[in-house]
Order: C-alpha cells, then structure tokens, then sequence
C-alpha cells in the first residue's frame, strides 16, 4: 500500500512542477521574467521554508510533543499557498499581447 500511495504522490508532483513553470512565466514580462521567478523563488524559499523547522520545533514543544499544532501550522501554510495561486494574474498573456520583439540597435559607423 506504502507503494501505491508513493506511486500517486510522485505522479502528482510531476504534474504540480509540470504546470508551475508555465504559470510562474505568465506572472512576468519576458524583459524582467528571469529576475522576478528568481526573487519570487528565493524569497518564498527564504520566508516560507527556512523558519519552519524552528515553528515546528517550537510548536512541537509547546504541545508538549502533540503533532496537531504542527499539523495545523502545515495546513495554514497550505491555505495561504492556494490563495496565493488564486488571486496570482495571469500577466494579461505579456508574451501573447503585446509585441515584445527585441528591438534593433543602429550602431553609427564613424
């Protein structure tokens, strides 16, 4: 049973990460894509990952080594994460709308 679930859970990931690329893109312009999905990235690995061991911790020994209040700070984290998804733009479609062809520069001979 331990395999099935595993099997599940991998296909899913897949099809997440699948799909995330595609809609962090669409969230920028193409001439700032790059630099906002790498802040976007770091700062979310920063704020959102980096202290959760120390809640967990901290949450862990508050209940006295109960895991609900962990369990809790997992599902209100997750919570934020889908509002976050559903109030998230589409970019208008930056690469589709709009004209965004790299322009030419003259160079003077001279």
């Amino acid at each position: 049973m331990i395999w099935v679930a595993m099997s599940v859970w991998v296909f899913l990931a897949a099809v997440l990460y699948g799909i995330t690329g595609v809609f962090i893109a669409e969230l920028f312009p193409a001439r700032v894509r790059y630099s906002g999905i790498s802040l976007g990235y770091q700062m979310a690995g920063m704020l959102g990952g980096a202290f959760a061991p120390f809640v967990a911790t901290g949450l862990l020994q508050w209940s006295g080594g109960t895991s609900w209040p962990v369990a809790t700070y997992l599902a209100v984290m997750s919570l934020i994460t889908l509002i976050s998804v559903c109030l998230a733009t589409t970019g208008s479609g930056w690469a589709y709308m709009t004209s965004e062809a790299p322009s030419r520069v003259t160079l003077a001979a001279g």
